[in-house]
């Protein structure tokens, strides 16, 4: 048994790379069937699978026995061929009967005591791994990663502890930056939601100077009812200069 720790090698080495399902048609929802087919829309670099998303179709060209070993299992990596951006994600909590649609490979590790498919997700989603399918997309006039080139992707393995390790600090920065991503979504509808209400009064409503002083009052009570936000105090007027 080869001893696979602090070695860079080829993917193909400790994994199987399996093509997706083809479909002869474009893939629509079909109610009554239970095979659902994942699609590039359904993925996320950093999200995962948005299970949701996902169609629930037949497959016309086999039954479920005949492709049950393309089934989708709980650690395999799904990596997106089509395009300049090109990343994997981990398969957990898998439904089952799910299979993969055009443009994307199934990657599947031989043995998870070399190594995990958290941090062989992660590495092949790396800067390193980007500019090798940079590089060997250049040779190609077709946009996208063909087998070959994912078979061969340079893979380093070091020892499984400080796999583990790495995969966890990774973790709490993908959360935090999942987090971070909430927060932009939620400032910015909270900014439409101002501008909402500022910006769609009737003309009358200016008509005086105390009126644009008193909606500061409501602003406040509807940025409070949105959670947590700043102060707004309202301006008072300054006594009057004297000598």
């Amino acid at each position: 048994m080869l001893h696979y720790s602090d070695m860079k090698c080829k993917l193909s080495n400790f994994v199987d790379i399996s093509a997706e399902h083809s479909f002869r048609s474009k893939i629509i929802g079909i109610p009554n069937c239970s095979v659902r087919a994942i699609q590039m829309k359904d993925l996320s670099e950093y999200q995962g699978i948005k299970w949701e998303t996902v169609a629930i179709t037949d497959l016309p060209s086999c039954t479920p026995e005949e492709s049950s070993s393309a089934w989708l299992r709980d650690g395999d990596i799904i990596f997106t061929a089509r395009g300049k951006n090109n990343y994997a994600v981990e398969t957990k909590q898998c439904l089952p009967n799910t299979v993969l649609s055009p443009h994307l490979f199934l990657i599947r590790i031989k043995d998870t005591s070399i190594i995990s498919p958290a941090f062989l997700r992660w590495q092949i989603s790396q800067k390193t791994a980007q500019r090798y399918f940079v590089k060997s997309a250049e040779c190609s006039s077709v946009i996208g990663i063909r087998r070959k080139i994912l078979e061969d992707l340079p893979i380093f393995i070091p020892a499984l502890e400080e796999q583990r390790e790495t995969v966890n600090v990774i973790n709490g920065m993908e959360k935090q930056r999942n987090i971070m991503q909430e927060l932009q979504v939620n400032h910015l509808n909270m900014m439409e939601t101002i501008a909402y209400k500022l910006l769609s009064r009737p003309a009358s409503v200016c008509t005086s100077i105390a009126q644009p002083l008193d909606s500061l009052g409501l602003l406040k009570k509807h940025l409070q009812d949105l959670g947590g936000c700043p102060r707004i105090e309202r301006p008072t007027a300054k006594p009057p200069f004297r000598p």
